[in-house]
């Protein structure tokens, strides 16, 4: 048995995608993650006051197509993000 295993009804943002195209979809995606990564590395900031976090994360997510709720439960930096 050689190469990953075919995952079937696996999902990756509505879209039923087998592990192999899965994977393919997160590498795509492993630039920006890095970026936003390391710019949220190289800014720390203290609990429950993570704004630069905030609007890089809500912001990509917005541009990936997610609806994006902020502030959720009395948290200025808090959010959902649902892929429509």
């Amino acid at each position: 048995m050689g190469g990953r295993p075919r995952a079937r009804g696996r999902r990756l943002w509505g879209m039923s995608l087998t592990l192999d195209d899965q994977v393919a979809a997160l590498d795509a995606l492993r630039p920006r993650m890095d970026e936003v990564s390391l710019s949220i590395h190289a800014r720390p900031e203290l609990k429950f006051a993570e704004f630069h976090a905030h609007e890089l994360l809500t912001g990509w997510l917005a541009e990936e197509g997610f609806a994006v709720r902020s502030p959720v439960g009395g948290l200025a930096t808090a959010f959902v993000a649902v892929h429509e």
